[in-house]
């Protein structure tokens, strides 16, 4: 396929700089290291309380506060020990009684406001964790093109994504930890490790669960690129299995030990909608939920079955075509900003190795992600205001008053953040209608039975 004279264009100009992966990663990390005086303190204060609670020794689970797996919080555990051991922060959040303001708006926001440079304890191991991604994003495409231009390209969109920059530098989420063990597996299930592969692949699905999708797409691989031994499939199969049990158990140990197993899988069974302290309302969008990822599952088994019968040429392109697309499945169902990086990493990849007109996409979810997180920004300032005094809490007052001007619900915050979400499900939608636009158009006049993957 032709690439678009605007991917073109993008090409020339990376190749007439000098260096231009580090003149990516340079601006990259001054943008990140800007966006990081931002904070979410929603989600900052929570990981404040569950470092609290690990240096209260009751470890993860001991305490309300921490509803996830424990991988997340083994990071956070390191971080409480850097700040005890190099240090001296006094509180890491206080309690601003202007700021309960903000609170009791409704709006996911609190009044107990995150420090500066807690905020940036907890995103700079992230921060690493979008470098490596990018890069990794850097080999795959080498590895497959051998052109360092696309390479470099594929590093820029993935760490100059607002998605990407947005996500940990504001809210402070590990969705880019997920997304790194992601590509791990991937570029490790390409090369032929199948133990390494495995135990990132444990890695990305227990620290956040869209990768677990890819299950069936990778397990496909391995027995396509064994076809004809089946023995040599079961052996990689049973080799990548093993490397993830050996890491499920290493993160689940000190779990199993303390008697809080059942614990490290709330997050799966709040967000069903199943625990016992759910309303009606939070039962119905949690088995809404379950039901879009079992419509997920059975588009995994389906590419699963393509990539088995891809020919051994395109098997690879076909492993890494159909990950980008149970990815982007995954996020139909209405997702939060941050479950984006799991795709963008894929899509940036498509975009310099396979098809440059994806660019469109990668556009429309860049600018509805820069919208999203631009929605919240008064409160977002709140550590500016509070610890350094740059911003006037006052001014943040008016200025969230303005965003929620309007009448009921039709504010301009919440016409601003549909605007924004809609804007997310087009560069989906593109996206897919890009890949299987042409596929679609002949099924639909009856020339194909399917879709390939």
């Amino acid at each position: 396929m032709p690439e678009s004279p605007y991917f073109v264009k993008i090409r020339r100009y990376a190749g007439s700089i000098r260096h231009p992966l580090a003149t990516v990663l340079a601006a990259g990390l001054a943008i990140h290291l800007l966006v990081m005086l931002l904070a979410m303190v929603y989600d900052s204060d929570y990981w404040a309380v569950v470092i609290r609670n690990i240096n209260a020794g009751e470890g993860l689970y001991g305490m309300e506060g921490y509803y996830y797996t424990p991988v997340w919080g083994y990071m956070l555990g390191l971080v409480s020990a850097f700040q005890n051991a190099c240090l001296s922060l006094g509180d890491s959040a206080v309690r601003v009684f202007e700021a309960i303001y903000f609170e009791a708006s409704g709006h996911q926001t609190t009044a107990t406001v995150t420090s500066v440079v807690f905020n940036y304890c907890t995103k700079v191991p992230l921060l690493m964790c979008d470098a490596v991604l990018a890069y990794l994003t850097y080999v795959l495409v080498y590895d497959m093109r051998r052109d360092r231009g696309k390479a470099t390209l594929a590093f820029a969109l993935v760490f100059l994504c607002p998605v990407i920059i947005g996500s940990t530098g504001i809210i402070g989420m590990p969705d880019t930890m997920a997304a790194m063990f992601m590509m791990f597996s991937l570029i490790l299930l390409l090369r032929n490790r199948p133990f390494f592969a495995g135990m990132c692949f444990a890695m990305a699905a227990l620290t956040k669960f869209f990768p677990v999708f890819l299950f069936f797409p990778m397990l496909a691989y391995l027995f396509s690129r064994n076809r004809g031994d089946l023995r040599a499939g079961c052996m990689q199969a049973a080799v990548a299995a093993a490397g993830a049990v050996a890491v499920a158990v290493a993160i689940f140990l000190p779990q199993i030990l303390e008697g809080d197993l059942s614990a490290s899988f709330q997050f799966i069974t709040d967000r069903a909608g199943t625990s016992p302290v759910s309303d009606i309302f939070a039962r119905l969008v949690g088995y809404t939920r379950i039901a879009a990822y079992l419509l997920v599952i059975l588009a995994s088994i389906l590419a699963a079955r393509f990539i088995y019968r891809s020919d051994r040429e395109g098997l690879d392109r076909s492993l890494l075509k159909g990950s980008m697309v149970i990815m982007a499945l995954c996020l139909l169902y209405p997702p939060a900003t941050q479950y984006i990086v799991v795709l963008v990493p894929l899509l940036a990849y498509y975009i310099a190795a396979e098809d440059g007109v994806c660019m469109r996409s990668w556009w429309l979810l860049a600018i509805g992600a820069f919208i999203v997180f631009t929605v919240s920004l008064s409160t977002h300032l709140l550590p500016l205001a509070v610890h350094t005094g740059i911003v006037d809490l006052g001014s943040l007052m008016h200025f969230f008053d303005l965003w929620n001007a309007g009448p009921g619900v039709l504010t301009i915050w919440n016409i601003t953040f549909v605007i924004g979400s809609v804007i997310q499900y087009s560069g989906i939608a593109v996206l897919l209608l890009t890949v299987y636009g042409a596929d679609l158009k002949k099924v639909l006049e009856g020339r194909r039975t399917g879709i390939g993957f």
